[in-house]
């Protein structure tokens, strides 16, 4: 049996390749011309001596975000990522240190490495959402945190507000994904869906194609030495 080689678009492979020159140049940017500033100020707000006149205005004015909350945040978010990994029967094919892995390099925020788990498309999606997914939605978190911080909003408010916001918004879109899912016959098979039918899942496209070509597929027949873009 012959396996043809698998062949992507080309603003697809091209956008691939820009994500990571742009990703590993960003870093060695920031490391080379910023990393000595970012050293100092660390070290700064760590031993109190940060003099940024916003961060003393608040510092006057609100009491700021109790560690712990972040802490106890973290150690539930961990968690309830293990027990949907490990628990369900394993239907997402992801083991425990994958988890951790994926979080280890969203809290860090390195570039993310080579993973190794072919032909388990479910794994694949699963640690792109524990670790990209995780380090954008950090980014957002961040912005957000720091336009309430130029704004005077009360930390405690923002952490409060995003939380519980993420909650809620998290809940119903759950809620609805899983009850579009279980109600609707061939939702995602529009062949099969009555003519004019509104209900239809376009927005696993993303995933899904990712899924094939690093879970599938796997990155060695597409950019190693199996490869046509190696």
């Amino acid at each position: 049996m012959i396996i043809a080689k698998s062949i992507l678009a080309y603003f697809f492979s091209l956008a691939y390749g820009l994500s990571f020159a742009t990703l590993a140049a960003t870093l060695s940017h920031v490391a080379l011309f910023h990393g000595r500033t970012i050293w100092d100020q660390t070290r700064a707000s760590f031993g109190d001596k940060f003099v940024d006149v916003h961060t003393r205005i608040m510092k006057k004015n609100y009491d700021p975000v109790p560690q712990w909350w972040f802490y106890s945040l973290l150690i539930l978010i961990i968690g309830l990522a293990l027990l949907t990994c490990e628990g369900f029967g394993r239907q997402l094919q992801l083991p425990y240190w994958g988890v951790l892995l994926g979080i280890g390099l969203a809290l860090l925020f390195t570039l993310p490495i080579a993973n190794d788990w072919l032909y388990v498309p479910l794994a694949n999606v699963a640690f792109k959402t524990y670790g990209y997914i995780s380090m954008s939605q950090a980014i957002m978190f961040l912005q957000d945190f720091k336009l309430g911080h130029y704004m005077k909003i009360p930390p405690k408010s923002m952490f409060i507000v995003q939380l519980v916001g993420t909650i809620v918004a998290s809940s119903v879109y759950f809620a609805t994904s899983w009850w579009l899912l279980t109600t609707v016959k061939y939702i995602c098979d529009p062949s099969k869906l009555p003519e004019g039918s509104p209900c239809t899942c376009p927005g696993d496209d993303v995933f899904y194609n990712a899924s094939i070509t690093w879970g599938v597929v796997g990155p060695q027949r597409m950019f190693g030495n199996l490869g046509l873009y190696s």
